[in-house]
């Protein structure tokens, strides 16, 4: 289970609980998730404004362990060649 965080330039955060094998690390510093649940808006609005994201991991299992990873986000739509080369990995 992982989290994705972001934030409005004022007031508000949005936290939203994902699953579903959508996450993929490409290189060392770049990530991908495909974020199929959910509406996306509130994470859309604020990625217009303030590409800051946190994603964060959290095992309950055994030993309780947090992941946080942060970084810039960029969006790609259904018809962006870079959605299409991803969505597939």
């Amino acid at each position: 289970m992982f989290f994705v965080g972001t934030a409005a330039e004022e007031g508000r955060v949005n936290v939203s609980p994902k699953g579903i094998d959508t996450f993929r690390v490409l290189g060392e510093n770049k990530i991908a998730w495909l974020n199929l649940t959910g509406s996306g808006n509130e994470t859309a609005a604020h990625l217009l404004n303030n590409n800051r994201m946190t994603i964060m991991f959290c095992s309950f299992e055994e030993m309780p362990l947090i992941l946080r990873l942060y970084g810039n986000a960029k969006i790609y739509h259904e018809n962006d060649q870079e959605y299409v080369a991803y969505s597939s990995l």
